[in-house]
């Protein structure tokens, strides 16, 4: 770690002292500054004393330094991806820079990802391939969004509403574009938000006002602080490599599931710790603001980046994908999703957030897995779910039964994604003879071809009728003859 890590070890006496590495104490220190100077830009840099472009600049030199504390020379791979991709955005049409941008970013990123495996195999150290990542969606991002503004320019009508929401139809120039890069509540570890989402913030909302989010970031601060004590004390007490090992796959069927089930659950609070101190960051600062709730409340949906209940207790495979890591679903929704053809649509979107993640095999079993998962999801809905929507009970049993396949699916499709290794996702499915798989190939077959299968069965009936009238035709027709 000492060769791959480049943040600051100024705060290293404290590892002993709270039992967490370096890195993560870096993450934390920087992650509680930026809500600091969050409110330091709220009250102190407002949108109505400073202009849009003093107050981009303000947000990047800040950003340079939290990104210079955490990653150290590390921030070099962040300023070559955005200015190679700063210099293609000039020189190229906006049609063609969006594509090569596109791979320029992923290109970028891929090589950042194999640097990571080649020094810290395995590990989750935080580097600054993080930072890439989000860097990457939004320098992808708005390469298209510049792209549609060109389209729009030339009276184009474009089919996606939130296509044209978030259409630029103009490079921003340097300022507002490295405001945009290194804005330093979003360089950790996001939230991505569109460029357009960004500059309405940077230049004030509605007359230059930025709304309170006090009640949004309490509730932003004690998730981060449960989500964060649960992951440094008790997640290491129910370590998820065990699944890997010998002792688990002796377990009695119910013991592998409750484990895995608490497990996982405490693997995802790590997650939620980052999204939702990141979140904290944003709140902080105004970031997001949507407009207003039926009840009258401030909306900062543009910042929230996961929906605990929607993943934890979600009725359906949907809601958990959409309230998982949701900024990234935008990306990849108005990226791939809404541009790809619509037969690959879903298992193109899949592989491009595997791809995103990085190289190792877990991610992309996970992922298939899941594309698999969404299509099986998708097929019962359509088939069995009228069937149940007969009454409120039945409903209801059926959302109950969802609910729970849900989690099932959720704890069994996920577990490559924390195992990273192609092996040890096989030792964890092999106790559950790969049980997920199985049964959701079976549903896909059976009712997506159990019309067919229908029309076949009529077919062979008419056919069978039709022969039996004329046997019982032919039948009498012979007993009058020899009557």
């Amino acid at each position: 770690m000492s060769q791959f890590y480049g943040g600051s070890t100024i705060l290293a006496p404290l590892v002993n002292i709270i039992g967490i590495p370096v890195d993560q104490i870096n993450f934390i220190a920087c992650s509680l500054l930026s809500i600091g100077l969050g409110q330091l830009m709220r009250y102190k840099f407002p949108p109505h004393k400073f202009s849009g472009s003093t107050r981009g600049i303000i947000e990047a030199l800040f950003g340079f330094i939290i990104a210079v504390f955490c990653f150290g020379y590390q921030l070099k791979y962040l300023l070559l991806q955005s200015m190679v991709s700063y210099v293609i955005l000039m020189l190229f049409p906006s049609r063609i820079a969006a594509h090569i941008v596109t791979y320029w970013c992923m290109g970028f990123m891929a090589v950042v990802h194999l640097y990571r495996m080649h020094y810290d195999y395995g590990g989750y150290t935080l580097d600054i391939s993080g930072p890439v990542m989000i860097q990457t969606q939004k320098l992808t991002s708005l390469a298209f969004n510049l792209l549609d503004g060109h389209r729009i320019n030339q009276g184009i009508k474009l089919h996606q509403k939130n296509h044209e929401s978030h259409a630029v139809k103009k490079l921003p120039d340097v300022l507002k574009f490295f405001g945009y890069t290194f804005y330093f509540h979003g360089i950790l570890a996001g939230p991505f938000v569109f460029y357009n989402d960004y500059k309405e913030y940077i230049v004030g909302y509605d007359k230059k006002w930025i709304p309170c989010a006090k009640k949004q970031l309490s509730a932003a601060l004690l998730l981060s602080v449960i989500h964060g004590l649960l992951t440094a004390y008790v997640a290491p007490q129910f370590p998820y490599i065990f699944v890997c090992s010998t002792d688990y796959q002796r377990m009695h069927m119910s013991r592998r599931v409750m484990f895995t089930m608490i497990s996982f659950f405490l693997v995802r609070q790590k997650y939620y710790f980052a999204w939702s101190v990141v979140e904290a960051g944003a709140l902080s600062t105004g970031l997001g603001y949507s407009g207003k709730h039926e009840n009258g409340e401030n909306n900062w949906s543009k910042v929230k980046n996961y929906d605990f209940m929607a993943i934890e207790a979600g009725s359906s495979l949907k809601l958990l994908v959409d309230g998982w890591n949701i900024s990234t679903t935008r990306w990849l929704r108005e990226l791939i999703y809404e541009r790809a053809p619509l037969f690959c649509r879903t298992i193109l979107v899949f592989l491009t957030s595997a791809f995103w993640h990085g190289f190792y095999p877990g991610y992309y079993m996970m992922f298939l897995t899941f594309s698999l998962f969404t299509f099986c999801a998708r097929t019962v809905r359509k088939h069995i779910r009228p069937s149940f929507a007969t009454s409120p009970i039945t409903l209801q049993l059926y959302h109950v039964l969802t609910t729970i396949f849900t989690n099932l699916a959720l704890n069994y499709g996920q577990g490559p994604f924390y195992l990273l290794e192609f092996q040890a996702a096989l030792l964890f499915w092999k106790p559950y003879y790969f049980v997920g798989h199985i049964l959701a190939m079976f549903f896909v077959l059976t009712l997506q071809f159990r019309p067919i299968i229908n029309d076949k069965v009529k077919e062979m009936n008419f056919i069978t009728k039709n022969a039996q009238d004329r046997f019982q035709k032919l039948k009498h027709h012979l007993q009058r003859k020899l009557g």
